[in-house]
């Protein structure tokens, strides 16, 4: 294809790649006091897994003025594969799990039904090794599979309107997925994230799902997702459409001879009210061809003139020759394969194949549609900071993009933010005074002007101590704290003395879990949370293995030091 004709296909995609979050509306309120209750699920980026699948079948959240639960989702019974989901895919984007019709209130926890079986479970690690289910923990000691977590702040849902509610799958957290020499323990972290400020910021993979209904007055259509679960989009003269099985440009009237029998790949902005609106239809008689059309999702790796990335554990081989044109959320960034030099796995991308019958498959068009990194913070100056670790690092400079400016904050901490260089640049070098390093999680933005990526936003997040950590002063509740051995973060060789405080109460208190190993039958006991007064007798030089992380906190006064924030304790009897 010509690169006119690919350029074609991809102006007929490109609102669909663009998209933001939807605000879900498919129900219409019938009783009184009744709002929708719309919940979408993400997932903290992980570069340690491939794929961590698991099968959801309910979904509730608690009514605390009457003390109930309401329903908000349920997995069919006669398709137990509509409750399967990969959380990996999840990083850095949010998938709609619920959109249900519920009493007015206030909900102040969730509760998250899953097979408790390790053998309905997936677990693929970087490497592409698959994790036996007979080395999975997972951490229900009632068998039931349900997980609660609280929902902070409560969500107040109000007669007749629409509460979309953001939560994290936080993998990042280190005792969501822990290894434990050959054993994988799972006790996922689950937290209310606050929606973005700009709420198209948050990334969504298209909707696909069988098309219910279209509207009389050629407005809108309704679709059916696999999860069973139905969204209305509202489209205007401005919405483009894709004919996936013609290969050419369609029409809402093609796309209504489908209502009943085909399927839709489609992409939204928020409304101020009222359903989402669909920038960009694909549509096709099956949902198959849709896939090979519009393939997407998380960069797993990248060679010299193509990608791989993985959409629900689906990985795909995406070629990129002259041609293929390169944006960052619709700015244009160039074309050709020399852009793949600042691609890095774990981006997320979307793309529009040139011929979607062809091998191999060529993009006619590549949206880079979230760009993040990880790693230590080595050292900062005025200008930018060096991250990352001793086998890859990167020169990092803070945004000055128009609307886009570097800004920081400690994660989990309210009121930590700061747009402050100079704040960042003296933190970095407290903790560094302080005996450690800190952690990072960088979102990235492209500077169109200098063409490189610049650091937007940067959250502190704890920073996991090598997995020989040694505890060398047992911890004691007169003194709140502990001595550890471990490794310089940055090369993980040079030796390092740590001096850690452990917090019993508050928001951010450490939290302690307990590994049990029977040395001859092999049988393994696992307690969480582990209370305050077994702590002096567990964590003791004495013990077997110690996985720590450590956050750095900074007083009143400026001082930073480390604390505990989780620690995973291994004793082999």
């Amino acid at each position: 294809m010509e690169r006119t004709g690919r350029l074609l296909v991809a102006l007929a995609g490109l609102a669909l790649i663009l998209a933001g979050l939807p605000f879900v509306s498919s129900c219409v309120i019938g009783g009184a006091g009744e709002g929708v209750f719309s919940l979408l699920v993400t997932d903290a980026p992980s570069d340690e897994w491939r794929e961590i699948g698991i099968r959801l079948e309910s979904i509730q959240v608690f009514k605390s003025s009457n003390d109930v639960w309401e329903e908000i989702w349920a997995a069919d019974p006669g398709d137990p594969g509509a409750g399967t989901i990969d959380l990996v895919s999840l990083a850095g984007a949010g998938e709609i799990l619920a959109n249900a019709t519920i009493p007015a209130g206030t909900y102040n926890r969730i509760k998250f039904t899953i097979d408790p079986d390790p053998a309905a479970m997936t677990l693929v690690d970087a490497d592409g090794l698959t994790v036996p289910p007979g080395d999975i923990i997972f951490t229900n000691p009632d068998g039931t599979g349900e997980i609660v977590a609280e929902l902070d702040p409560a969500v107040s849902l109000s007669k007749n309107e629409t509460e979309s509610v953001l939560v994290d799958f936080d993998l990042g957290h280190p005792l969501s997925i822990a290894r434990v020499d050959d054993k994988v323990v799972l006790n996922f972290q689950i937290r209310r994230k606050a929606l973005p400020a700009e709420i198209k910021d948050l990334q969504v993979a298209p909707t696909i799902g069988d098309l219910v209904s279209v509207d009389p007055d050629s407005s809108g259509f309704t679709v059916r997702t696999g999860r069973g679960v139905e969204i209305t989009f509202d489209v205007d003269a401005s919405t483009s459409y894709y004919d996936a099985d013609a290969g050419a440009a369609g029409s809402f009237e093609a796309l209504a001879s489908l209502t009943g029998t085909g399927a839709v790949l489609a992409d939204s902005s928020l409304a101020a009210a009222g359903p989402p609106y669909a920038w960009s239809v694909w549509y096709a008689a099956d949902a198959a061809t849709l896939s090979l059309a519009a393939p997407g999702g998380l960069v797993r790796q990248v060679g010299a003139d193509r990608i791989v990335v993985a959409r629900s554990g689906v990985a795909q081989t995406i070629v990129v020759d002259a041609d293929t044109l390169w944006t960052y959320r619709g700015t244009e960034m160039g074309t050709g394969p020399g852009l793949l030099s600042v691609i890095d796995p774990g981006f997320r991308v979307e793309t529009v194949i040139a011929d979607p019958g062809a091998s191999p498959r060529v993009a006619a068009f590549v949206d880079v549609v979230q760009a993040s990194a990880d790693g230590i913070v080595a050292s900062a100056g005025p200008q930018s900071f060096v991250f990352g670790d001793s086998t890859a690092s990167d020169i990092m400079v803070y945004s000055a993009v128009a609307g886009h400016a570097f800004a920081w904050a400690f994660d989990a901490v309210d009121g930590s933010g700061s747009a402050s260089v100079t704040d960042f640049v003296e933190t970095v070098g407290k903790a560094s005074d302080a005996g450690f390093s800190l952690a990072g999680a960088a979102s990235l933005r492209w500077d169109d002007e200098n063409t490189r990526w610049v650091v937007e936003d940067l959250l502190i997040v704890p920073a996991r101590l090598h997995e020989l950590t040694r505890i060398t002063a047992g911890y004691t509740d007169a003194s709140g704290e502990m001595e550890l051995a471990t490794y310089d973060p940055w090369d993980g060789v040079a030796p390092l003395s740590l001096t850690v405080q452990l917090d019993t109460d508050g928001d951010l208190a450490t939290e302690v879990g307990s590994i049990v190993v029977d040395g001859g039958s092999g049988a393994v006991t696992y307690a969480f949370p582990v209370p305050a007064g077994q702590w002096p007798s567990l964590l003791v030089p004495e013990l077997d293995k110690a996985l720590i992380s450590v956050r750095a906190d900074i007083a009143a006064d400026g001082t930073l030091t480390w604390r505990a924030y989780t620690i995973l304790a291994k004793r082999i009897i």
